[in-house]
């Protein structure tokens, strides 16, 4: 297990090339992470990237099974640091969890 630190003091944690969004601490499982296809090229600000969007549009799995709306957010930085790609790593995962 890796953990990196966040600059805002937020840890990111990757477990097994997965970058996990969500982890079941009753039983010691991800819930919910990122495929390696993306973490494989993603650097450290991107994986923030993309549990910043998971928190502020959905926080969890439950919160969505329980029909919660969620909220939004703005994913905002300068030109070529991999928006795109971080948003694309976040719709994979939610359409993979949810299916």
């Amino acid at each position: 297990r890796e953990i990196l630190g966040c600059e805002e003091g937020v840890n990111v944690v990757v477990i097994n090339d997965e970058l996990c969004l969500e982890y079941d601490f009753d039983e010691l499982r991800p819930v919910v992470t990122v495929d390696p296809f993306f973490t494989k090229v993603m650097k450290a600000h991107q994986y923030e990237g993309v549990k910043f969007m998971w928190d502020a549009c959905f926080e969890s799995v439950s919160q969505v099974q329980s029909g919660h709306a969620g909220g939004g957010c703005i994913l905002a930085h300068c030109m070529g640091l991999g928006k795109t790609l971080q948003v694309l790593a976040l719709l994979h995962t939610v359409r993979m969890t949810s299916s």
